[in-house]
């Protein structure tokens, strides 16, 4: 069922690729690669930004209107605020709607 979602938190760099972070696993029938494996294993825990990944620290907060912010810290971590409708995009895209309202000096 879509509902409405507001979601605070930040993104922790690891470091490490999608790869180096699920380390050496078999995939089961469900997965054919280590990103499939990732996106749904790892589903809201964890995320990828230009090929590396990052730990999702999250609350989640009572809705009412549609927020996607999010701010970079001098740490390489990313702080992030996101409301919306779950039937109108997916965790992947609010974030990637937040990530684009960062400065354009600062790296996504």
């Amino acid at each position: 069922m879509s509902e409405t979602e507001h979601v605070r938190g930040k993104l922790i760099p690891t470091n490490k690729t999608i790869q180096e972070f699920i380390g050496d696993i078999e995939f089961d029938s469900y997965h054919s690669n280590a990103k499939e494996y990732f996106e749904d294993e790892f589903y809201e825990k964890a995320t990828e930004i230009n090929g590396k990944v990052f730990i999702v620290e999250k609350k989640e907060i009572e809705p009412y209107e549609d927020i996607f912010e999010s701010k970079l810290n001098d740490d390489g971590s990313i702080d992030f605020e996101l409301r919306y409708y779950s039937g109108g995009c997916g965790f992947g895209e609010a974030i990637d709607y937040a990530l684009k309202k960062l400065t354009p000096n600062q790296p996504t």
